[in-house]
């Protein structure tokens, strides 16, 4: 517990001051800025909780902050330092690979609109839905790709790596939607692109970035290379690598080093300072232009090209959320924001961008349980004025219009055609319910109806979630307040209609085996082919408890053991349960047309049996089956 006390101790030293109520001006001080972050910090990031924090925050091209918290590592007792320490910042890693497309539709050598085979000489992605897939839809995440993100993104330990194409064919995911139809996120698409690039370029992907953006802007401290792998992280900079941590049974653990294939690099893996995502934010503020490390202004992309990537290719929610060019969109504080989230294991961050402002807003803790997501919003209202979102009044149809819209919804982000699917079990599923004539119920919040298909929050008229009408004018999916699709599903494809049938057939089974003990006057083929699979049903049954608590335990470290054994053991019990359904049936309907069975085993018999096929529905839904 020494570290915890050394971590408590440099909080209270750099974080001295409490939030104070603060009236909301235009500021660029940066001793009142500081002590309005170092409150916000110490108020919002528990140090026995969190290791570390660092900070960044431009505007009108000047660096107003920049700053470092708690530890880079406990065990050396190294502090974080704004400059030097490096953080893993996931997904914001994709902005950089934005940036390199778009240098590259500058020169004319990429055509956002063009079918991306053009440009891939060593595979090719299959036309699906009658429609190629573009630059643009890998940009928007809608090109319309399933994410099986477990188990082929990150590897841990000796394991051979394979090329950008090779990884790219073998991992390559089932296109589930027609291109440009809805935004589902999609590390495989943004991998992909990456691809592109180095195509295009006939460059490595991490030889482009350092030479067309890193070296130009005098970044100095971030990579996109692994420490010790394959085309390694330069020697200099390994000794300001961050450890990630979780808070777990009471104090900060370390967690192990992630791996990110070179091939999916271009969606996570870069390595970063807060001072270096200072100079990146202030590139895209000041309309693509930056000072070099001579001090001369150096101009990455065109002010058109910047202003292009600030604008919405699609126009089927402008009243909520969208991906712009890569950029996600949506208002903070009544300001048009665009901003990337990033998460590693043991690393969570945040960027907002506040072009009418030239603001920007970098923050990054290396621990995973405190998402730091609301902090650029924080420092939005401190330092700008309050500009509140304002609806203009909206009347509902009544309740039978509002009833449209309820139901059930799962992600768009998931699996569809592997037993990873059971990762949005539960976690992926969303209730809407009718909460009054113009007021919905999600995520435990209130939606007030602003126009036909859109609900803002009660709490944050910020957040707008907007619903989707299909081809029978039915409501099909809603997209959320950050603009990722949630598809509407039914009854049978729902969470609680699986565990039902588990528990259902679970109790029935065990009720038969009870039955049939105390029943021994008959042990025919009609005991045998229903005793068999009520056996076979709480061995299923077991595997999967099993492989669901390891897949608790193990958290995010499940990307690098996915199946657990268990849940594939389970996945052989549902086959053998299909096959013995089979039987099951013929008995079942001779037991009805029998007069050598009274009507409690007739009873018996079709409950179980029906027990059985809901059961087996719902593997099926969850690719058991």
């Amino acid at each position: 517990m020494q570290p915890i006390k050394h971590l408590t101790l440099f909080f209270a030293v750099i974080c001295c001051s409490v939030v104070q109520a603060v009236e909301p001006k235009e500021t660029d001080n940066q001793a009142e800025l500081e002590a309005f972050v170092d409150g916000w910090v110490h108020e919002n990031m528990n140090p026995q909780e969190v290791a570390g924090v660092m900070v960044s925050i431009v505007q009108n091209g000047n660096i107003l902050l920049e700053k470092g918290y708690g530890y880079a590592d406990i065990e050396k007792h190294t502090s974080v330092d704004p400059v030097h320490s490096l953080f893993r910042v996931g997904s914001i890693s994709k902005l950089f690979t934005y940036t390199a497309a778009m240098q590259l539709v500058e020169t004319g050598r990429l055509d956002l609109h063009a079918d991306i085979n053009t440009y891939l000489t060593d595979m090719k992605i299959a036309e699906e839905y009658g429609k190629p897939i573009t630059a643009t839809h890998l940009m928007t995440h809608r090109a319309g790709f399933e994410d099986t993100v477990l188990g082929i993104d990150f590897i841990g330990g000796d394991v051979p790596v394979p090329s950008p194409t090779e990884y790219l064919t073998r991992y390559v995911e089932k296109r589930v939607a027609p291109p440009g139809l809805r935004t589902s996120y999609s590390n495989y698409g943004v991998s992909l692109l990456g691809h592109v690039v180095e195509e295009i370029a006939h460059t490595p992907y991490s030889d482009y970035i350092e030479q067309h953006i890193l070296q130009p802007l005098g970044i100095e401290h971030s990579s996109f290379r692994e420490p010790g792998r394959g085309t390694a992280m330069p020697n200099r900079l390994v000794p300001f690598v961050a450890k990630g941590y979780a808070y777990r049974d009471g104090k900060l653990i370390e967690i192990p080093s992630e791996h990110i294939y070179p091939a999916a690099a271009p969606a996570g893996a870069l390595y970063t300072s807060a001072h270096d995502m200072a100079l990146f934010m202030n590139m895209y503020l000041n309309a693509g232009s930056a000072l070099g490390d001579d001090g001369n202004s150096v101009r990455l992309l065109a002010p058109e090209t910047v202003l292009e990537m600030q604008t919405r290719n699609y126009a089927d929610r402008m009243g909520g959320a969208d991906i712009a060019h890569g950029f996600f969109n949506s208002t903070i504080k009544g300001y048009n924001a665009y901003s990337h989230g990033g998460a590693m294991a043991g690393f969570l961050s945040h960027l907002v961008l506040v072009p009418e402002k030239k603001l920007g807003i970098f923050i990054s803790v290396n621990s995973a349980d405190h998402a730091p997501a609301q902090f650029p919003a924080a420092v939005i209202g401190y330092m700008l004025p309050e500009q509140n979102t304002v609806y203009g009044s909206y009347k509902a149809h009544g309740d039978a219009a509002l009833s449209d819209f309820t139901g059930l919804y799962l992600t768009d982000r998931r699996p569809y055609s592997t037993l990873a699917k059971l990762m949005a079990l539960g976690v992926g599923e969303t209730t809407v319910t009718a909460e009054k004539s113009d007021t919905l119920g999600l995520g435990g919040r209130q939606w007030q109806q602003i126009a036909p298909l859109q609900f803002a929050a009660n709490d944050n008229p910020d957040d707008v979630i907007v619903f989707q009408r299909g081809e029978n004018d039915k409501i099909v999916r809603y997209h959320d307040t950050r603009g990722m699709a949630h598809d509407r599903i039914g009854y049978l494809q729902s969470t609680n209609f699986f565990y039902a049938g588990m528990i259902l057939a679970g109790i029935g089974s065990c009720a038969l085996l009870v039955y049939s003990c105390f029943n021994r006057q008959r042990f025919d083929a009609n005991k045998v082919v229903h005793v068999v699979p009520a056996i076979v049903v709480l061995v299923f049954l077991g595997l999967f408890y099993a492989g669901t608590q390891e897949v608790l335990s193990l958290g995010p470290f499940i990307l690098y053991q996915w199946p657990p054994l268990a849940l594939t053991m389970a996945v052989i019990c549902s086959y053998a349960l299909t096959f013995l359904a089979v039987p099951m049936a013929a008995v079942s309907v001779r037991t009805l047309l029998s007069t050598d069975y009274g009507l409690l085993n007739k009873t018996i018999s079709v409950i179980y049996f029906s027990l059985i096929c809901w059961l087996l529905a719902g593997m099926w839904v969850w690719n058991f089956l």
